[in-house]
């Protein structure tokens, strides 16, 4: 679990410098250069790219992260471990 934790982390911080990046790029021009067309749409990409990283990495934190999905995962690996159901065989009886 701690393994996860550490993974979600570097990956909240690796979105997060994505949009760190954009948001730099635009800031970085001052008022006597105007960015090109390309710098613009290269800049927002990475802000719309980051953030969109940022908001599926921190739901699916949540969703491990929550105590009803451990209690999920807990209960169907008991119910799991003592309910076999009978596997029907498919085809012809052997004679």
């Amino acid at each position: 679990m701690l393994d996860i934790l550490f993974i979600a982390i570097a990956a909240v911080i690796t979105a997060a410098g994505i949009v760190f990046t954009g948001v730099l790029s635009l800031s970085i021009f001052d008022d006597f250069t105007e960015p090109s067309l390309f710098e613009k749409v290269t800049a927002y990409i990475f802000i719309f790219l980051g953030a969109a990283i940022l908001i599926i990495l921190i739901g699916v934190f949540l969703l491990i992260c929550s105590p009803f999905y451990f209690i999920y995962l807990l209960l169907s690996n008991l119910i799991s471990l003592f309910h076999h159901p009978k596997r029907k065989r498919k085809g012809k009886p052997k004679v």
